[in-house]
């Protein structure tokens, strides 16, 4: 199977008729790496942060020992936390920020229903065939239970559904239905945009219920506080596209010097979404302002993602399928169950990256397995299960 997508949505390159080749081809990268980088945090691996530490404490006092064990072990957690910390919440940010300027696309060309009614073909139909797909065969495989009473909420009926990942395309689809309601009011006015996703944000973090990190709202009907105020923040940069892929900018991204600048400050973002994650799920003034450097945070390493797809593709030649990655995205928690019901937990912890690198290979194979297996159907009927999954 070729990587290369040969069918796209017909809604997924809107862009492509206003921005030259080079902008669009960036932003599919964008879109591309960015769940490439999510799908990390899902994947069993504990940062040994307080080793990690002590690691670079004794490197501090004996320089020689970088050359020892320290040194490599050092350099494991500095990577694992720049990955899991750091890219894979800039991807999440990139992702809205793109999903957003693709709806207001759409509800520019289509009109409000057939916006709407695109964002529930490819964000709702995925997300409620993969959920139910992972109940079954979780259920039969995974030796998961799921009485009739826990359906609902495994379904993500007031909390993340049991593919929790998927959480991400409800939240989504949920912003997508405020911005779509309010669009008449909304529309060609970039400051009420980023001004009503600034309220709705505060709304999602005060109101909502939330299960790792204040705003996720895993436990409640509320979306991700973040996904809604990057759907808005998103939709009010639509107009300015041309300047963030103006020439001038692009070369000051594609710089070494820029591109250092900004994995430095992604870093030092990626150092503190770690520690955004002792803040508690419950809303206080210091978890309030924690929030807000965690959106600082995640738009950081965003733009460094950014400067990173602009190098790819200002000197690298490579294709890959968006539709296969967004069915590793969809499928990667099969994977991530199986490890983690069928692997040694003992062993699992001893060899923390080889269960990473293996798991994330995992995810990858089986997305394209899926893939496969869909354009295999395809051929041979004409169910057209490319167009909603």
């Amino acid at each position: 199977m070729s990587l290369t997508d040969t069918a796209s949505r017909p809604e997924a390159r809107p862009s492509a008729a206003r921005l030259d080749p080079q902008a669009s081809a960036i932003i599919d990268l964008f879109r591309l790496v960015a769940i490439l980088m999510m799908i990390t945090i899902h994947i069993p691996y504990d940062i040994d942060m307080a080793g990690a530490t002590a690691a670079a404490r004794r490197i501090l006092a004996e320089p020689l020992s970088l050359a020892s064990g320290d040194g490599l072990f050092l350099a494991q957690e500095t990577i694992m936390v720049f990955l899991r910390n750091g890219l894979a919440r800039g991807g999440h940010v990139a992702l809205v920020i793109v999903s957003a300027w693709f709806l207001v696309d759409a509800l520019e060309r289509k009109g409000r229903a057939a916006a709407f009614a695109s964002r529930l073909r490819t964000l709702g139909v995925p997300y409620l065939v993969w959920n139910v797909l992972f109940i079954l065969v979780a259920a039969a495989v995974l030796g998961r239970s799921f009485p009739p009473a826990e359906l609902p909420a495994a379904m993500g009926w007031g909390q993340w559904p049991a593919n929790y990942p998927l959480h991400f395309l409800r939240d989504i689809l949920i912003a997508a239905a405020l911005l779509t309601l309010g669009w008449p009011l909304l529309r060609g006015r970039p400051l009420l945009l980023a001004a009503t996703g600034c309220v709705l944000c505060a709304a999602c973090l005060v109101l909502g219920t939330s299960w790792y990190n204040l705003g996720d709202n895993g436990l409640s009907f509320l979306p991700r506080a973040t996904i809604v105020l990057f759907v808005f923040v998103g939709a009010s940069l639509h107009a300015f596209r041309s300047h963030v892929f103006s020439p001038r900018w692009i070369r000051f991204l594609e710089r070494p010097a820029s591109f250092l600048l900004l994995a430095v400050a992604a870093f030092a973002g990626a150092l503190f979404l770690a520690a955004y994650g002792d803040v508690g799920t419950r809303f206080t003034a210091f978890g309030g302002v924690m929030f807000v450097g965690s959106v600082a945070a995640r738009t950081v390493c965003s733009l460094f993602l950014f400067s990173l797809t602009v190098i790819l593709v200002r000197h690298a030649r490579f294709a890959i399928s968006r539709r296969f990655v967004f069915r590793v995205f969809c499928t990667h928690l099969f994977v991530v169950a199986a490890v983690l019901t069928f692997q040694d937990a003992a062993w699992r912890a001893d060899h923390r990256l080889v269960t990473f690198a293996g798991t994330y290979l995992g995810c990858l194979a089986l997305g394209w397995l899926v893939t496969l297996a869909i354009d295999a159907v395809d051929r041979r009927t004409s169910l057209g299960l490319a167009r909603y999954l």
